[in-house]
């Protein structure tokens, strides 16, 4: 039992002692004309990162050999690994390179719709599916319209139907949510700094979002997404191994 607590709080002592070899390391984020703010510094060794702010300025706690990655939708990723050389100036000075976008080619398809080329009244409305219509028809109807639905079943399986319905919606939005996020992020930053396999990045982020981070992105509290995300990546993997 002593052998046991001597044992563990040498373990403790030692992971301490790891901890504080790292220093605090202040730094700024720029482009060729100005400072860029919302740049993710993430120090890939010891899993633990920040967000510029709004000068661009950014502190993280680093050691000799740690990597850092510096991402931004609107940059190029970027990587450092720290030397003694960084830990004497204790400054960083990141430049960042702005990512040629190219646009996707549009094409123009004449509109079919010819009430709305026409100005007629609720021409854009989109049209009632014909299930949604049945069960509109059946809630908006009188006791009669009520009880011969409630009779011949069809009540019961119109809202069936409507729920499928509105899982499927939800299956949308949430599919929306994960490109939403993926792409602030960035495809790199995920499968570079978190280790998530490329094939497997959307179903990582599906996996997170009922954690909350849509509310949290909509806030935009970025770093409270990382911590989500690296404390959720070992459970994801082994549980789609």
């Amino acid at each position: 039992m002593k052998s046991s607590f001597i044992l563990l709080f040498l373990t403790f002592t030692a992971s301490l002692f790891a901890q504080e070899e790292r220093v605090s390391i202040s730094g700024k984020t720029k482009n060729n004309y100005s400072t860029i703010e919302n740049v993710h510094v993430y120090n890939k060794t010891s899993e633990r990162g920040t967000v510029s702010n709004p000068l661009g300025d950014f502190t993280i706690f680093v050691k000799v050999k740690d990597t850092l990655i510096f991402s931004n939708i609107q940059f190029e990723n970027q990587q450092l690994i720290i030397t003694e050389s960084h830990l004497k100036n204790n400054y960083l000075i990141i430049r960042l390179k702005q990512k040629n976008n190219k646009l996707e080619e549009v094409v123009l398809i004449e509109s079919k719709n010819i009430a709305v080329d026409l100005g007629l009244p609720n021409a854009e409305k989109v049209p009632l599916k014909d299930t949604e219509r049945k069960l509109n028809t059946i809630q908006k109807g009188g006791t009669i319209d009520k009880l011969q639905a409630w009779a011949s079943g069809d009540k019961k399986k119109l809202e069936t139907l409507q729920g499928h319905l509105e899982e499927d919606a939800l299956v949308a939005k949430n599919k929306k949510n994960v490109q939403i996020i993926k792409a602030n992020f960035g495809e790199d930053f995920v499968a570079n700094s978190l280790q998530i396999p490329k094939d497997k990045i959307d179903g990582f982020i599906y996996y997170c979002l009922p954690k909350g981070i849509m509310p949290l992105f909509e806030a935009e509290r970025h770093l409270e997404i990382v911590e989500i995300f690296t404390t959720s990546k070992e459970t994801y993997l082994k549980n789609t191994q």
